[in-house]
Formats: C-alpha cells, sequence, structure tokens
C-alpha cells in the first residue's frame, strides 16, 4: 500500500513536489514540497488520514482561514488551502532555522535574545488576540527562531475566544502540552488569552534559565536563579495560578518585559532600535533617507547589517544607523534609506546571498553590508562592499570598544577606502569626530518624538543643537518637534529660511524639498512641492508624515477632504509602523470622521508606541479613552469621564484641553465638561471660570443652542472684561446674522451693533469692530453704508489687518449686488491666509468660505463650493498649548461646522451617500436645537427620510 508521503505526492502534483516528511503533532504531519511554479520552498500541513473526521476537516479548514488573516511578521504566513483526494491541506512558509525546543537545546539563551524572543511573541500574541482567538498551545516546540526574529506557528488547537470551550475539541477533552498549560486549561475549564500568557511567562522562564518551568510547579520557592531580577516580578505574575492576578493582555506584558533592558544597553546598543530596519523610525527617515544633492546616482547605499555569533537584531540595527550618520555626514552621498530597507525586502535579500547581490534597482553605485558579533566586551563588524558590476570587496573585519557614533565612523571609514579611496582624508575631516554628546542627545531626541514624548524630544535636540551649533539637520528637527510641545509654533530661534540657506550644502535632498515646502507661501504652492517630495522618495515615511500633518491641520482651508490627509498619514505608517505621533494623528481624525474601528485601532497603537506612565508629557490613555467613549460608547462615557475627574492631574490636562472638543466633532462632551468644571470650581478665578464658559459657549453654538451658547460668551467677556472679549460677543450677533445662522433677531443685531459703534473709540478693536460693520450694512442692503466702512478701512495705509477686512468687505458689497465674479474675484486674493488671525478677524476666515461657497454655487460652480464649505475640518490652532482667553479662529470654524455641513449636505453636486452621512450627523448634533432650528432640521430629516436608505 502506498505511503501517506507518496499519495500525497500524487494529489498535489503537479503544483508541488512532496520532499518528505518534517514534523508529526497529535491531529497533523508537516511535509516539505517546493512549490514548482515560484520555485520556493513550502510546508504542507495535512490532517492525519486515521483522524480525518467531518469535524476535524472543518476545525482544519478553520485554522487555514485564521492563519490567512493573520498578516504579522512573527505569525507563519499562509499561502493556500484546499482538498485533494481526501488530504485536506494547506500550504505555508517553509520557516527555515531552529525551533526555540532545538535552541534550548544548546543551552539556555543570552538575556538581550530572551528580551527580543519575549518581544516577538508578544506581539505576535497581541495580533492574534485582537482577533479574539486563543492559540492554546504555545510552547517551545511551536516557535522558529529564523533571521533574528520569533515566529509563532501550529494553530491547530486554537479557537475564537468567544466560542465555547468544547465547540472544536470532544467533550471534556483538555487538549494543549502539560508543563506549558495553564491551571485552567489543565482542569479543563474555560481558556482566555490570558492563558496564552501563563505559556509565555513559562516558555520565557525556560529560556532564561534552561529549565523547565513545569519542574517548578508545585514549590513554595521556585528557584528563580538565571532570570534577571527585574524579569523575576513580571515572569511571577505571567504565571500566576489564579487567571485574573496575571497580565490581563500581551501588550502590556511586552512592554513590562521590553523596559527591563540594562541601562548600558538601553544608552549604548538601544540608543538607535526604534530606527532599525524593522522598527523604520523617525531617525532614519530624517537623517538618512535622502540623496544628497550633487550627483543624480548616491556613492553607497547601506544595507541593513545581521545580527552574528552572540549579537542581536537591535545591535545590529543600531551599528546600520550609525554607519549612515557617519556616511552621510561626510562628502559620501548615501541613498534613501527607505528606499534601501524596502528592496531588501523586497528581493528577500539576506546575509547568505549578498555574494549574489544584484544591484538593479537599488539607485546606488555600491552598496555596504555589515554582520555584527559580540565576544565579551568587543564588537566585531565583517564589512563587505558589492558594486554595480557584482563584484564583492571584503572591507576588513574590525573589534570596537567604543561608543556607537565613533563604532560608526570607523565602519564608514573602511567603506570609504573601497567605495572611494582617494577621498579618504577628506571623510575623515568631514565626520562628527569628537562630537559623540551631540550625536547621542540628536537620536535619543528623534526616539522620544517617536514614542511621543515631545518635551523630552525637544530638550534633547536643542542639546544637541547647543553642543554642535552648526548641525543643520538638528535645528531642522528641532524646529519640527517644537510644534508639538503644545506651543504649535516653529521654534522662535530657528529661521528656516536662514538655515536653508546657510546649510544648503550639508541638508540631504530631500531636507531642502520639505523647508521649501514649509516656507511655501500659499497652499497650492505647498502642496505641490510635498508631493514632488513623495515622488521623488517614494518610501520615506517622515515626509509622508510630514504632508499628511500640513493637510491635517490646513488642508480644508483650501477645500481638502480630511479623508486625504488621513490617507497621507496612513502612507506614512505603512512606511513608519512603530511611528507615535502618525498613529496619533489618525486616532484625532478618526474620531473626527466617526470611524469607530479605525479611531480605536490607532488610539491603541499610539498609546502601545509612547512609553509607560509617567514618562511621556502627557498620558494619552485616558484622554482617547473618554475621547473615544464619548464618540462611540455614549453609555460608557459616564464611567470613563468620571475617573478622568477623579484624578486629579487628568482633571486639570482635560481642563485645558477643553476647548478642542468640538475639533473632535464632541461638542456634546465639550458643553458638559464645561458644566462640570463651572460646577466643581464655583469658587476658580475669573479667568478660569471665562474659559469654561467660552468653551461651553462655543459648543452650544454648535448643538444648535445658540441663545444658550451666545449667553455663555457673553458671560465670558464679563469675566474676562477685555476689549476683544466683548467685541467677539457683538460679533456673533452682527457676524452669525450675515453668515445665515438661525435665531439671530433683529434685536440682536441691533445690541451687537451698538456694542461695535462703542468700541470705535478705541484702537485695538477699531478696525474689526469697522469691517463688522460693514459687513452688517452689506447684508442689510445699505450698499453706501458699506462702502463708506470699506473705504475708512482702505485709508489705513501699511496696516495689513486693515487692507485685507477692505478686501472682504468689498467682495461682500459685491456679491450683495449680484456681482457674483467679482466677489469671487476680490476675495481669492484672501485665500493664502490660511493660518488663525492672519485673516485680519477671528471670524473672517468663516464667512470668507461660507460666502465664497455661495458665490461659487450661484455661478453653477458646485466643486468648488462644497470644497470650500469644507474649511471648518481643520485641525490648526495657535499661541499656545491649546486655546484660551477670546476665541481663536479655528474654534469659530468648529462651532460653526455643523451649520456648514447642514449648508453641504443640501447643496447641489454632494453625493447622496455622502450627503446622507453628513445630514444624519447634523441631526444627532442638533437634536435639542432652539425652535429656531426646527425648519432646518426638517429639511434635513426629509432629505433623509425620502433618500437615505437602511
Amino acid at each position: 500500500m502506498p505511503s501517506v508521503t507518496e499519495r500525497l505526492r500524487e494529489a498535489l502534483a503537479p503544483d508541488y513536489r512532496v520532499e518528505r516528511e518534517i514534523a508529526r503533532g497529535g491531529m497533523g504531519i508537516v511535509f516539505l514540497a517546493q512549490d514548482v511554479a515560484l520555485e520556493r520552498p513550502v510546508a504542507i500541513k495535512i490532517i492525519r488520514p486515521e483522524l480525518s473526521t467531518a469535524r476535524a476537516a472543518a476545525r482544519f479548514l478553520r485554522e487555514a482561514r485564521l492563519l490567512a488573516t493573520l498578516h504579522h511578521p512573527n505569525v507563519v504566513p499562509i499561502y493556500r488551502a484546499g482538498e485533494a483526494a481526501g488530504f485536506f491541506f494547506y500550504v505555508m512558509e517553509y520557516v527555515e532555522g531552529d525551533t526555540l525546543t532545538e535552541r534550548l537545546q544548546r543551552g539556555a539563551l543570552k538575556r538581550d535574545e530572551v528580551l527580543k524572543l519575549g518581544r516577538d511573541v508578544l506581539d505576535a500574541l497581541d495580533a492574534v488576540h485582537a482577533k479574539g482567538v486563543v492559540h492554546r498551545d504555545l510552547k517551545p516546540s511551536n516557535i522558529f527562531l529564523t533571521q533574528g526574529r520569533a515566529i509563532i506557528s501550529d494553530f491547530g488547537i486554537a479557537k475564537p475566544s468567544e466560542e465555547p470551550l468544547h465547540a472544536a475539541t470532544t467533550a471534556g477533552r483538555v487538549i494543549g502540552t502539560l508543563g506549558y498549560m495553564a491551571p485552567e486549561q489543565a482542569y479543563g475549564q474555560e481558556v482566555t488569552g490570558v492563558s496564552d500568557l501563563y505559556a509565555v511567562g513559562a516558555v520565557l522562564f525556560e529560556s532564561y534559565t534552561g529549565r523547565a518551568w513545569a519542574a517548578q510547579m508545585g514549590e513554595s520557592r521556585p528557584n528563580w536563579s538565571g532570570v534577571p531580577r527585574a524579569v523575576v516580578p513580571l515572569l511571577k505574575r505571567a504565571l500566576a495560578f489564579k487567571a485574573e492576578n496575571r497580565w490581563q493582555d500581551a501588550g502590556s506584558f511586552r512592554r513590562a518585559i521590553w523596559r527591563t533592558r540594562t541601562r548600558k544597553y538601553r544608552f549604548e546598543a538601544g540608543l538607535l532600535t526604534a530606527a532599525g530596519v524593522v522598527a523604520g523610525g523617525i531617525a532614519a527617515a530624517i537623517l538618512f533617507s535622502d540623496v544628497f544633492r550633487s550627483k543624480p546616482i548616491p556613492d553607497v547605499a547601506v544595507l541593513p547589517f545581521e545580527a552574528g555569533r552572540g549579537a542581536d537584531s537591535s545591535l545590529a540595527a543600531d551599528l546600520t544607523l550609525a554607519t549612515e550618520t557617519n556616511l552621510g555626514h561626510s562628502i559620501i552621498e548615501v541613498a534613501d534609506r527607505d528606499g534601501v530597507a524596502a528592496w531588501w525586502v523586497e528581493h528577500e535579500t539576506n546575509v547568505d546571498s549578498v555574494e549574489r547581490l544584484d544591484l538593479a534597482g537599488l539607485g546606488a553605485r555600491n552598496a555596504v553590508h555589515g554582520v555584527v558579533s559580540v565576544e565579551g566586551p568587543d564588537t566585531i563588524v565583517a564589512l563587505r562592499v558589492v558594486d554595480a558590476n557584482g563584484i564583492v570587496s571584503d572591507a576588513g573585519q574590525e573589534q570596537f570598544r567604543g561608543s556607537l557614533s565613533e563604532t560608526g565612523r570607523f565602519i564608514g571609514l573602511n567603506a570609504v577606502t573601497v567605495v572611494a579611496p582617494n577621498r579618504e582624508s577628506e571623510y575623515r575631516g568631514s565626520v562628527m569626530a569628537g562630537r559623540d554628546s551631540a550625536f547621542n542627545a540628536y537620536i535619543e531626541g528623534l526616539q522620544a518624538f517617536e514614542r511621543n514624548e515631545f518635551t523630552t524630544a525637544t530638550e534633547l535636540l536643542n542639546a544637541a543643537w547647543r553642543l554642535y551649533p552648526e548641525w543643520g539637520l538638528a535645528q531642522w528637527q528641532l524646529n519640527n518637534a517644537h510644534r508639538w510641545i503644545g506651543s504649535g509654533q516653529p521654534h522662535d530661534s530657528i529661521d528656516l529660511m536662514d538655515l536653508r540657506a546657510r546649510h544648503a550644502d550639508e541638508l540631504p535632498e530631500l531636507v531642502t524639498m520639505l523647508i521649501d515646502a514649509q516656507l511655501a507661501s500659499g497652499q497650492a504652492q505647498r502642496h505641490a512641492l510635498y508631493q514632488r517630495a513623495i515622488e521623488k522618495y517614494p518610501h520615506n515615511g517622515y515626509a509622508a508624515f510630514l504632508y499628511g500633518d500640513e493637510l491635517l491641520m490646513r488642508g480644508a482651508h483650501a477645500g481638502v477632504p480630511l479623508d486625504s490627509a488621513v490617507a497621507q498619514l496612513e502612507s506614512a505608517i505603512r512606511k513608519k509602523p512603530n511611528f507615535g505621533p502618525a498613529h496619533c494623528q489618525l486616532t484625532w481624525a478618526y474620531i473626527r470622521l466617526g470611524r469607530q474601528e479605525e479611531a480605536e485601532r490607532c488610539a491603541f497603537a499610539c498609546q502601545e508606541l509612547s512609553a509607560g506612565p509617567g514618562e511621556t508629557d502627557v498620558d494619552q490613555g485616558p484622554l482617547m479613552q473618554l475621547l473615544i467613549a464619548a464618540r462611540f460608547h455614549p453609555e460608557r462615557a459616564d464611567a470613563v469621564l468620571g475617573g478622568v475627574l477623579g484624578n486629579a492631574t487628568m482633571a486639570e490636562t482635560v481642563s485645558g484641553y477643553l476647548r478642542l472638543g468640538t475639533m473632535y466633532d464632541l461638542a456634546e462632551l465639550q458643553a458638559g465638561l464645561a458644566s462640570e468644571f463651572l460646577m466643581l470650581m464655583p469658587d476658580t478665578d475669573d479667568h478660569s471660570r471665562a474659559h469654561f464658559h467660552q468653551a461651553r459657549g462655543l459648543a452650544l453654538i454648535g448643538l444648535g443652542r445658540l441663545q444658550e451658547g451666545l449667553h455663555d460668551i457673553g458671560r465670558a467677556a464679563e469675566l474676562s472684561g477685555t476689549v476683544n472679549a466683548r467685541l467677539q460677543a457683538a460679533e456673533w450677533r452682527v457676524l452669525g446674522r450675515a453668515m445665515g445662522l438661525p435665531g439671530i433677531t433683529n434685536e440682536m443685531v441691533a445690541d451687537g451693533r451698538a456694542t461695535l459703534d462703542s468700541l470705535m473709540r478705541d484702537s485695538a478693536s477699531r478696525v474689526s469692530a469697522a469691517w463688522a460693520l460693514g459687513v452688517a450694512a452689506s447684508r442689510g442692503g445699505a450698499a453706501s453704508a458699506a462702502a463708506a466702512w470699506r473705504d475708512s478701512l482702505g485709508l489705513a495705509e501699511g496696516d495689513s489687518v486693515a487692507q485685507r477686512l477692505a478686501a472682504l468687505l468689498e467682495s461682500m458689497i459685491a456679491g450683495a449686488a449680484g456681482d457674483y465674479d467679482e466677489a469671487l474675484r476680490t476675495s481669492a486674493a484672501l485665500l493664502p491666509y490660511d493660518s488663525a488671525g492672519r485673516g485680519g478677524d477671528p471670524f473672517a476666515r468663516a464667512l470668507l468660505h461660507i460666502k465664497r461657497a455661495e458665490w461659487l454655487s450661484m455661478r453653477d460652480r458646485t466643486a468648488e463650493a462644497d470644497a470650500s464649505r469644507r474649511w471648518y475640518e481643520q485641525f490648526e490652532w495657535t499661541g499656545g498649548k491649546y486655546p484660551t482667553g477670546e476665541a481663536q479662529a479655528a474654534e469659530i470654524d468648529w462651532a460653526l461646522a455643523t451649520y456648514a455641513r447642514w449648508l453641504r449636505g443640501l447643496a447641489r453636486g454632494v453625493a447622496t451617500d455622502e450627503a446622507c452621512s453628513i445630514l444624519t450627523r447634523v441631526l444627532e448634533l442638533w437634536a435639542q436645537a432652539d425652535a429656531a432650528y426646527q425648519p432646518h432640521k426638517d429639511r434635513a430629516m426629509e432629505f433623509v427620510e425620502r433618500r437615505c436608505s437602511s
């Protein structure tokens, strides 16, 4: 009778050439085979023929489908599944390398190897558990070690977490492997992801000690020798008898394990870890992803170094970056690092194939590759250089005991002796010799930024600049990071234009392109320059992030949909998966867009990639939980809010960020929180009470409760006592009518105009008061009075604010007369003034866009009109960590957002699906609106009922 191997070989021919059996378990057999079409080795798993029942087949196919959904670097990928000649099978990647069982036969792992193992396994389980799946049989033989990473396999007894325990197994049968099995699993009780974390604890204990945890079970005092002191409590928690006493999720366990790295390793070998090949951090994106300017083809591409004997992949990645740092700072032109990394992965290149390297598509004249080993205190780097003809030159094997930056300098020197031997002396004179402190501060600053530690990042980058004042890259990155400490502004001591001019020969081409985009005066030019940079450097994640941030902050001013910002930020994450700020920015955008699944995914990543509690500038976790609960889980919002307000530090943070609620489309939360703070702090100072009243007033306007909102804004003006506060309270009445807000009566307008008349006597408010009075006159049909106000503003020569407001009033006069082309022409020049305050008055931007949309509609330019009505989707505010005092232009935009959406939803040219989504949200926000809003609500409801099917 033919063997199973022979029968399977016949069943899968000609697609696969089955070679031999390589593993056998309780339910399945795994064979090594060749994929004939793709000429690659694969592993094929089948159900053991004697166990191939209908139930087993169903479970087997479920395993295949499960694996197909888990696209993760630490989970074995599956290519195909099916049934042939009675064999149920699936085809997966053939993982070359030892299992952890085989590796442990040679002794315990080194400390850093265990840390990396734990990080990889827990990262994989994090993804598995997120799919609602429990592995149930995690053990050393199901973990492969290959190319510096751990891969988990064999999901044959995995189950969806919501599936009853015995749904896929024989009733009462305990499955799994004793010794790695959690107590509840061993007793046949329900298992969860926490049960898998028990198995991880057992695996890590064995990896540290070489002893199986099973031998310690039942001992009153287990033998923890061999486990680092800092790790012992973490494993004790993982191996707790009761599930509720263990780690409750893989992410928390992983972060705790990773933070036990020694201080020395963190400082020296760990300095650049986050910027390694897999992590793809910001340091690589900024420093060394760029082709230098003077030659069309870079001299060298630094390929990812690989870990050899005694080294781990983190150290190899650190030395790759250190080498790039020094080569990039010298006269050697270095290829775009992100492009190199993408090329490396695409070609599935590794150390064994460097000898056969084809540089086609890499975009460099030479490639440098190193293998890193560690022997005692020495780091050993074997360096090879490959030229365009595929000729490999041995650049020597050197031993180092210095810092990373010093080691990188000497590795770079060895490369230069092969790549450009006649320029060796130039290299020696140009690298950062003796500037280790500046180098380290710079890299640590970039990494802090990546972890959302913005204050720390700014301090470190500032230190790098002080230590090396002529380092242009340090100044540029400091200027970028400074915006994230809450100021929203560039660094006040850095002039980008001067920086660009003085460091033109030093800065990489991509950086100069990005600076040019940042310096562009208008959005059209700025967007074009960003797009040109991204086209030239398509793999660079930091360029995509900066453009995504630009679109998120200001793109709406030019009518760019918020979805475009999301697309750029998602692109940045694909290129730089561990870049925290991009995940956080996306969280805010997805909350604003009402996309729950994506918001929760990005919020989780943002918190995962941030440092632990007490290490970040703002604890993002509670803040994000509150916003997500308010937007998507109103039934949980009160409980989350209670927890936030019960923590004095978080309550203070939330009170500061209070007026950003409308930015996230959470006007109800902002109004409710403002009321809470007014009740909780009745004796607070007038400035704080004015802040809370302003917050509530702006939110209530967004909710259509205009009368209450204007009362709060008036109360804020009384408490603050400033001229600008009185001005804004009056402008809401006068300009609100001009913009078409429902419920503003003639009496309210008259009251506002009286206040504006009185403010004409104050030099600080005269220009805005005159402009608002002119707008009121144009809206009321008093063309001659409006023209007089326009002329009075035009007489203020040298006052750019007055001139801009005069131009806007001129366009209003033309529009009121029906000359829409003239109104559009005169107002177009105001569009470049797109940041808060630059329009001359906080209301100017909103009025400009609302009126231009109206005029564009009258000329049947519906797409442009819709783009103009999107202006409120921007995320930009200025002047401090969060808005305080009188309302900024951004806050007025957000307060008017619901009304603007109502205009958009009922306008011609808007797709029905989008209009339905827009108007449904409007009806939610206006649920308790003033009676004056009822006709507007009726029109929206009629549209939804007539045209929006369920």
